[in-house]
């Protein structure tokens, strides 16, 4: 395991728990250049002057308990990915290297969005989504390098919730 990997993940998901707006999912997005220095971070959250997840603006957490929502069809949040993407210099991911750290699977959407970006690398923790193949043929057809991390090998057994804030799920310690 690369250390490098498991701290940027680390940092990430601490991100998502203290910055994502999402009261479903909580996620950020880190890039880095090849020498480690952040080129851009993003967190999910409603787009600039819409209501937050977390104010109560959120279809999805008003759906059913039964709902089936991992498509994200319903989903107003702009993706970490997105929003990593957006908030960077374009010019700077055209580097050899750069690397996108991401503390869950990417979406088809933003999967999208990274083979056109310029992005060599992504890292991610694996949730085993049911979009999880086709995100894989994507990137791997945009020659860009995945590699994934089961969340027990990122942040140990021991997962505990924690309440910093209603919308806050996790947080992990080793």
């Amino acid at each position: 395991m690369n250390k490098k990997h498991l701290q940027f993940l680390r940092w990430a998901q601490a991100g998502a728990t203290l910055f994502s707006t999402c009261t479903k999912s909580q996620y950020m997005a880190i890039l880095t250049d090849s020498e480690n220095f952040v080129l851009g971070i993003g967190y999910n959250g409603a787009p600039r002057n819409v209501a937050h997840c977390s104010e109560g603006a959120c279809p999805r957490a008003f759906a059913p308990a039964n709902h089936k929502s991992s498509d994200y069809s319903d989903c107003i949040a702009v993706h970490a990915e997105a929003n990593c993407l957006l908030h960077s210099d374009f010019a700077s991911r055209k580097q050899d290297g750069v690397t996108l750290y991401v503390n869950g699977e990417p979406c088809l959407d933003c999967a999208k969005l990274i083979a056109n970006s310029g992005i060599s690398m992504v890292v991610y923790i694996c949730e085993n989504r049911p979009s999880h193949e086709k995100v894989r043929e994507v990137l791997l057809n945009s020659n860009i390098h995945l590699v994934s991390y089961a969340a027990d090998d990122v942040f140990g057994k021991q997962i505990r919730t924690i309440d910093i804030a209603p919308h806050n799920r996790y947080n992990y310690t080793q």
